[in-house]
C-alpha cells in the first residue's frame, strides 16, 4: 500500500478547524439567497468574490459578514451537517471544531448551541463522527472574555459538547497576561485551552502563553523550532503544536512549502499535530494537509502515525476515551498494513 493510500484510508482526528472557515461557497450562496441577502445587501456579489479569493491578512470582516448571512438557526445546523459529512469521507472519527460565538449578534448563545448540536446529532447518528466544540475568542475582543468563559463553563455548555476555549489572532496585543484570570477559572472547571501563539512574538509568545494560560495545545507556534526553551516546554509538558501548511503559505509565514520547520520540530520531540484551519478558504482538508506534509518532507508512515496519535493525546477527551481511541487507531493502522 502506498503512503498516499494509507493516509487517505487511515483514521484521523481534527483538532483545529474553524466552523466559519469551513462553509463551502455554494452552500453560503444558497443560505444567503434563502435569507434574501442579495436583495438587501448591495455588496453581496463583491463579498462572494472576496469569499472565493480571500485576503488572508483581512479575515475578520469576512468572517463577520459570513456570520451575518447565517440568520436562522437552521443555517448553522446545515453547515455543521455538511462539515460532518466531509469529515466522515476523510475517515475522521473525532473533531474539536472551533466557532466564534460573538459573531452571531442575531442569536442567543442558547440558540447557537441548539442549532449546532442539531447538526452534530445528525452527523453522529448518520455518519458515526463525534464532534465537540471550542469557543474561540479573538484577542481584540478582550472585553468579551469573561462572557465567553461564562458560556464555556455553564452547565448548558458542558451538556452540549463544549470542551474548550481558544484564543485566536495576533499574539502581540493585548498581552496574554490579560487573559490569565478568566482562563484559569475555565481550567479549574475542566474546560480545555488552545492558544494561538508565535505569529508576532515568536518563541517569547509561546513561552508566555504556556506560563500564563497552561494550554493543552499551541496553534502555529512560530519560533519553537529555533528556541530550546519553547520547544522544551512543549515537549516536556506534552503540549501539542498544531501545524497547517496551506495556512502558513497563504499567510506568507513561509514562501515555499519546504521552508516549513516541521522536521526541526519533530527532531526536538515537539508533539506535532496537523490541522486544516479554514479549509473552505484554503481549498484544503485534513487529508490534503497530511498529504502535503508527507510529500514535501518525505515523511514515513511511522511519523504519520505518531502525528495522528499526538492529536488524540492532545485532545480534550478524558483519559479513558483517549486510551480507547488510541487502541482503536493502532488496530486500524495495523489492519491497513496487512
Amino acid at each position: 500500500m502506498s503512503l498516499e493510500t494509507f493516509i487517505r484510508n487511515m483514521p484521523k482526528v481534527e483538532l483545529d478547524l474553524l466552523l466559519e472557515g469551513s462553509i463551502r461557497s455554494d452552500t453560503l450562496q444558497i443560505i444567503a439567497e434563502q435569507n434574501d441577502i442579495p436583495f438587501t445587501f448591495r455588496q453581496f456579489k463583491q463579498w462572494m468574490d472576496v469569499f472565493n479569493h480571500p485576503d488572508f491578512q483581512k479575515m475578520d470582516p469576512l468572517l463577520q459578514t459570513v456570520a451575518n448571512w447565517l440568520q436562522q438557526p437552521e443555517d448553522l445546523s446545515r453547515i455543521v451537517y455538511e462539515l460532518g459529512v466531509s469529515l466522515a469521507k476523510q475517515n475522521i472519527h473525532y473533531a474539536e471544531i472551533g466557532f466564534i460565538p460573538t459573531l452571531y449578534t442575531n442569536m442567543t448563545f442558547e440558540q447557537i448551541l441548539a442549532a449546532i448540536n442539531d447538526g452534530r446529532s445528525r452527523v453522529e447518528r448518520g455518519w458515526n463522527v463525534r464532534l465537540a466544540w471550542i469557543l474561540q475568542l479573538p484577542r481584540n475582543q478582550i472585553r468579551r472574555v469573561d462572557e465567553v468563559v461564562r458560556w464555556a463553563t455553564s452547565t448548558s455548555a458542558r451538556m452540549n459538547g463544549i470542551v474548550g476555549i481558544g484564543l485566536i489572532g495576533r499574539d502581540d496585543l493585548p498581552p496574554v497576561e490579560d487573559f490569565e484570570r478568566p482562563f484559569q477559572n475555565a481550567r479549574k472547571k475542566g474546560v480545555g485551552c488552545a492558544i494561538s501563539a508565535g505569529d508576532s512574538r515568536g518563541s517569547n509568545g509561546i513561552i508566555a502563553a504556556i506560563h500564563h494560560l497552561q494550554p493543552t495545545r499551541i496553534v502555529g507556534g512560530w519560533g519553537a523550532d529555533k528556541s530550546d526553551d519553547a520547544s522544551s516546554l512543549l515537549s516536556e509538558n506534552s503540549i501539542g503544536l498544531v501545524t497547517h501548511l496551506s495556512y502558513a503559505l497563504a499567510m506568507k509565514q513561509v514562501h515555499k512549502a519546504v521552508d516549513y520547520p516541521i522536521m526541526d520540530l519533530l527532531k526536538r520531540n515537539v508533539p506535532v499535530i496537523i490541522g486544516s484551519a479554514m479549509p473552505a478558504y484554503l481549498n484544503t482538508s485534513l487529508t490534503q494537509e497530511y498529504l502535503a506534509f508527507a510529500n514535501t518532507f518525505s515523511l514515513d508512515r511511522e511519523i504519520i502515525e505518531t502525528i495522528t496519535i499526538n492529536a488524540i493525546r492532545c485532545s480534550f477527551l478524558d483519559a479513558d476515551e483517549k486510551n480507547k481511541l488510541i487502541n482503536k487507531f493502532q488496530q486500524d493502522f495495523q489492519s491497513l498494513s496487512t
